[in-house]
């Protein structure tokens, strides 16, 4: 099975589906939390020698809204 950063580049290439439904990002049989930490590091990541990731849901908000200017893309993530 493939991790959750790997679909999700996938189906955003393939211009699939994806389905945000009661806290879960679905890809077609496969369902993720949108909390779930890919492995893709933050750019804080590092200080202080922490690491952090970001999550599903938050790279998903990124290429529903990539698009958006920087100060409209900073409102709407609130």
């Amino acid at each position: 099975m493939a991790d959750c950063l790997t679909l999700l580049r996938q189906y955003n290439l393939q211009k699939k589906e994806i389905v945000e439904r009661d806290g879960l990002i679905i890809f077609d049989q496969t369902a993720w939390p949108g909390n779930a930490k890919t492995n893709y590091p933050s750019y804080r990541s590092g200080q202080a020698g922490l690491k952090e990731y970001y999550t599903l849901e938050s790279l998903l908000f990124l290429l529903k809204n990539v698009s958006l200017s920087h100060p409209s893309y900073v409102a709407k993530a609130g």
